[in-house]
């Protein structure tokens, strides 16, 4: 097959949904309320107080729309080899949440190509996207979920999830209407595609889902709470290095702030200790 028929074919399941939440009810519906509070207090808490995050907060240009993007296809690269390791640290506890979380991971990783074709939309080719390193806070999720996969099972992989698509749908559209005035409607179709592919298989819910099958005990509750906590770090760490890296094009420099943007991120926990 070649490359360019590889590719349709990639593009054409990846619109195909797999993944929808079949759940009847959400589970656990008063812990997910104070969940969702936290995170917003978080996200808020860390506007207030990260000089660094509000300044690449805002900044909305060509460059920061391209190297997003890209680091958004890398990241669900990456995903796509960690992401099925949760399967088998879940088989044995949970039978049904490795059949979820298999198709809900299997979907997720082939979205990379509806971001893709935003920037292929814009003149930048497959061998841009795909020649560019991650960026170090990418490489540090990644790193960091391996880690807890090893050490604790696959709550914190699964936990990913619920924050990605959580903040993704709280952030994503507003920051998709400020760069279309930028970048084109034409660039902004795929992640506004995969926007409406989580709408409508509910995987916020789906995820919440998952995850709440995990979580059983007072000490579970508290260790799902801290994932969240340091992966909102490390979200925070990378939204200032992509900045950086847009503005100033160093990627040495960036890299060498990331650390220290998502200690100060852990100002974030202050959101969670007042919940």
């Amino acid at each position: 097959m070649s490359t360019t028929s590889l590719k349709i074919s990639i593009e054409e399941e990846a619109d195909k949904g797999n993944s929808r939440n079949t759940y009847s009810s959400l589970l656990r519906p008063d812990f997910r309320k104070e969940c969702d509070k936290m995170l917003m207090d978080m996200v808020n808490d860390s506007m207030t107080s990260n000089e660094r995050l509000r300044w690449a907060s805002g900044i909305h240009t060509r460059e920061l729309f391209v190297r997003a993007t890209i680091e958004a296809v890398l990241r669900i690269e990456l995903m796509r080899r960690v992401n099925p390791l949760a399967c088998v640290r879940v088989s044995e506890i949970d039978p049904i949440v490795c059949k979820q979380w298999g198709l809900y991971a299997a979907d997720e990783g082939l979205h990379g190509r509806m971001f893709a074709k935003d920037l292929n939309n814009i003149g930048v080719t497959d061998e841009e996207i795909y020649g560019t390193r991650p960026l170090f806070a990418t490489e540090l999720l990644a790193g960091y979920l391996y880690q807890t996969l090893e050490d604790e099972g696959g709550l914190g992989v699964i936990s990913s999830a619920y924050y990605v698509e959580t903040v993704s749908a709280w952030q994503q559209p507003g920051w998709l209407d400020a760069m279309e005035k930028i970048v084109g409607h034409d660039a902004t179709r795929g992640a506004r595609a995969h926007l409406g592919v989580d709408e409508r298989d509910s995987h916020v819910d789906l995820a919440w889902n998952m995850c709440m099958r995990l979580v059983k005990t007072p000490e579970d509750e508290e260790r799902f709470k801290q994932y969240l906590i340091k992966l909102h770090s490390l979200f925070v760490a990378y939204v200032i290095e992509v900045a950086e890296v847009a503005e100033r094009k160093d990627v040495g420099l960036a890299a060498a702030t990331v650390g220290p943007s998502a200690i100060e991120a852990s100002v974030a926990a202050r959101a969670a200790a007042r919940n």
